[in-house]
């Protein structure tokens, strides 16, 4: 057959499989790309897409196949990069060795590969040589920013982290990420009333509602003595998942701390329901019935927490 022919109806036969994958039918989208392959062996981008059909199924090693023999054997270094981001997914070790060894290992998507493959490892020193090389270059860029401040918090260097990201910031003050790193990082050093801004600003000004952020938020205001924004957070927070045990925990202190008792009873009743092993929640439950004169049902949680301490000192 005459090769523009081979390479139309394998291009037709290409959209078709395409055309299935979109509409979630892997049977006719495997059909097609095979058919297709049949028609012209020599297209590489047909095998890309038979690589993710492969993934969508969970055929990790007949995808893992596919990808290594393209990586071999294949010249078009843009289907080399996107099977190097199928491979990353599947197993990210290999994927490095296979970057490592590519005549063109310098180009930025393959290093942006890289970086994330070295990320996936917990491969911190390694992520931030490639970020500083790539920095030189691109010294605006909000991911390499990014992906280093978090290379240099998984190394414990939370100073040199929040540095970088105080750069990003001043690029995009609004960098939802890159707030929320900071507000973390400002924790964990103690710098609460900075953390507490942070973590105000995503949420009350971004309009964030990522849970974590939340959760954040709610333990700052009860370390700062804000305990009725505390309740308002945690029940913001319990809005999104109302089977989050450690929001309840808090909830129950910060009514503790405002003398609503009957309350706090109550959210701590909800934590230790989700969370029976809870030794925090049942002492303060086990206190407050004491100071209630409910005996019965203090020393009931104070064996509960003392034999959950017991069981996690013998272990």
């Amino acid at each position: 057959m005459d090769e523009k022919l081979k390479f139309l109806e394998a291009l037709y036969y290409l959209l078709l499989s395409y055309k299935n994958l979109d509409k979630d039918d892997i049977t006719k989208a495997l059909y097609y790309i095979e058919m297709s392959i049949n028609a012209d062996e020599s297209l590489e981008i047909n095998k890309l897409i038979k690589a993710l059909i492969m993934d969508l199924e969970g055929k990790i090693n007949k995808e893992i196949e596919i990808c290594e023999s393209l990586l071999k054997e294949g010249k078009n270094p843009i289907v080399k990069v996107l099977l190097m981001n199928i491979l990353m997914l599947v197993d990210s070790k290999k994927a490095l060795e296979y970057i490592k060894n590519l005549e063109f290992k310098e180009s930025i998507i393959l290093s942006l590969t890289e970086l994330l493959c070295l990320e996936s490892l917990g491969k911190f020193k390694d992520m931030i040589e490639i970020c500083d090389r790539l920095l030189i270059k691109y010294p605006d860029s909000l991911l390499l920013l990014t992906k280093k401040a978090y290379a240099l918090r998984g190394l414990g260097r939370y100073e040199e982290a929040l540095s970088v990201i105080e750069k990003g910031l001043e690029l995009n003050p609004d960098n939802r990420v890159l707030l929320y790193m900071k507000g973390s990082l400002l924790r964990r050093l103690g710098n609460y009333h900075k953390a507490y801004e942070t973590f105000k600003k995503l949420i009350d000004e971004l309009n964030v509602r990522w849970l974590d952020a939340i959760k954040h938020l709610v333990s700052l205001c009860l370390v700062l003595g804000k305990f009725d924004e505390a309740v308002k957070y945690a029940k913001m927070g319990l809005e999104i998942r109302d089977d989050d045990s450690t929001l309840w925990y808090y909830l129950g202190q910060a009514y503790e701390e405002l003398g609503e008792e009957n309350k706090a009873i109550e959210a701590y009743n909800r934590c230790v329901a989700l969370y029976p092993d809870n030794v925090r929640a049942l002492l303060n439950l086990a206190r407050l019935y004491e100071e209630r004169g409910e005996m019965e049902k203090a020393i009931n949680h104070y064996e509960k927490a003392m034999a959950k301490r017991h069981k996690d000192i013998s272990r």
